[in-house]
């Protein structure tokens, strides 16, 4: 499995993977768009086409990983198609995360043929103040 590694770099042209991002396991790979925010990452994904039982997000040992599968329009017999520029079958994609994301409450939400892939940042514990006493 070829991982991309996330550089989590805050300027916009710096935010980017290190690595191809893509996995040579399947005739497609899903555009991905990633952000950041002071407490979030956040990937989008287009997968129109693709129903929410045909694919699944995992975390293992560290990787964000999609896999899945975009079936091929069954009404259409291939000796009657003239054009066919929209990929199907399976995909995979990888990210490795980057320090400080709480795996714990990774969510995602699959609208409207985008997937939403959020990683909360790990709240730091804020510095306080606190005042000693000096005995004289």
């Amino acid at each position: 499995m070829a991982v991309a590694m996330w550089t989590g770099h805050r300027k916009p042209d710096t935010l980017a993977m290190v690595g191809t991002g893509e996995t040579p396991s399947g005739p497609w790979s899903p555009p991905v768009d990633i952000f950041e925010t002071h407490d979030r990452v956040v990937l989008r994904v287009d997968l129109p086409g693709v129903a929410r039982d045909e694919f699944e997000v995992r975390v293992e040992e560290g990787v964000l990983v999609l896999r899945g599968h975009r079936r091929s329009s069954g009404e259409i017999r291939p000796e009657d198609m003239h054009r066919s520029e929209r990929p199907h079958g399976p995909f995979m994609r990888s990210f490795s995360l980057p320090q400080g994301i709480d795996q714990a409450a990774i969510r995602a939400f699959h609208r409207n043929g985008v997937l939403e892939i959020v990683l909360p940042r790990i709240q730091e514990a804020k510095a306080r103040s606190i005042t000693i006493e000096v005995e004289r």
